[in-house]
């Protein structure tokens, strides 16, 4: 019963997250493309996955091939050096009792800023989209994998539109 309750608690916070993640955007889509701006390559950082994302068949390491594939087949170059970086977090939840699983895909693109009111450095998210998904438990690793897909070919989009060849 607790088990229940506190996965009730996790996707409605999962679901309250995702929602105020896209009402509380304030920077409209020119200035995440502005902020791309000379980046001229980027590293990969994927999330450590819980369990119910590994029973589903999702990987660390197929995220991280298949976001390198799809970043390198826009044109962005990806090296493991680069300082920004695209960092991609998935959530993920069964459904128990509906056969089904609800998810967070998140991707990020971090960099080093400087702070105006310290001059000091810190990473930040500059770029960020995000998606949540319900389906039936047969399709949640295809699913999620679509949904990163498209979350990289937004970036992609910005990114080539912020520097063009």
């Amino acid at each position: 019963m607790l088990r229940r309750a506190g996965r009730s608690i996790l996707l409605t916070s999962l679901v309250l997250f995702c929602v105020a993640s896209v009402s509380g955007q304030s920077h409209p889509r020119e200035y995440q493309r502005k902020v791309l701006v000379g980046i001229n390559a980027v590293r990969v950082v994927v999330e450590g996955l819980d369990s119910d994302a590994v029973h589903f068949g999702l990987s660390k390491d197929r995220l991280r091939t298949l976001t390198e594939l799809r970043l390198r087949q826009s044109g962005i170059s990806v090296s493991p050096d680069a300082r920004p970086f695209v960092y991609v977090r998935v959530n993920l939840l069964k459904l128990d009792g509906v056969r089904g699983c609800a998810a967070h895909v998140d991707v990020r693109v971090r960099a080093l800023v400087q702070l105006v009111h310290s001059s000091k450095t810190a990473f930040a998210a500059i770029w960020s989209e995000g998606t949540v998904l319900i389906g039936p438990s047969s399709s949640c690793k295809q699913h999620v994998e679509d949904a990163l897909g498209e979350l990289l070919d937004l970036f992609a989009n910005d990114y080539l539109a912020a520097n063009p060849r």
